[in-house]
């Protein structure tokens, strides 16, 4: 895979998706998920509260890439499905996203999406920040594509 790949080149080296029984096992809670715990990532501290799961392996996969271009997100929707802590919204209004959807089942996550997108990203005038309580990604507004996906 050549790392510098962006876009459909991207899509195109990677391997098919995982199995769901894979995934689930990759993704499974790190110590205690009924306490409040802290996520670092690039220079910034995430609050994890009890209930909210500390991203897994595949959304690590995804925060590598947003940072660098490799997942595109300047200048377009985008959709964190099981948005967590809300990493890839942050991620993804400071590549400059023209609307960002980040949707999770459990309502402490979508709180706590929202919470870190308003203090870790702060405001960006031309990003519209749109979080809800939602797996599905039919609750999308028509146009709207999964250019920074969340965790499975």
């Amino acid at each position: 895979m050549d790392p510098k790949s962006t876009g459909p080149a991207l899509v195109g080296q990677l391997p098919p998706p995982l199995p769901a029984d894979r995934i689930t096992v990759l993704n499974q809670p790190k110590g205690d998920p009924h306490s409040t715990r802290s996520y670092e990532w690039n220079g910034w501290t995430f609050d994890v509260p009890p209930g909210v799961f500390l991203p897994g392996w595949t959304s690590r996969l995804i925060h590598e890439r947003l940072p660098d271009g490799r997942i595109e997100t300047r200048g377009r929707r985008c959709a964190a499905m099981g948005a967590g802590l809300g990493v890839e919204a942050v991620a993804a209004a400071t590549r400059g996203a023209r609307e960002i959807h980040a949707r999770d089942v459990h309502p402490e996550s979508v709180a706590a999406a929202t919470r870190h997108y308003r203090r870790l990203a702060g405001e960006h005038p031309d990003t519209a920040f749109r979080p809800a309580l939602s797996y599905l990604i039919d609750a999308l507004p028509d146009g709207a594509q999964s250019h920074c996906p969340g965790r499975a």
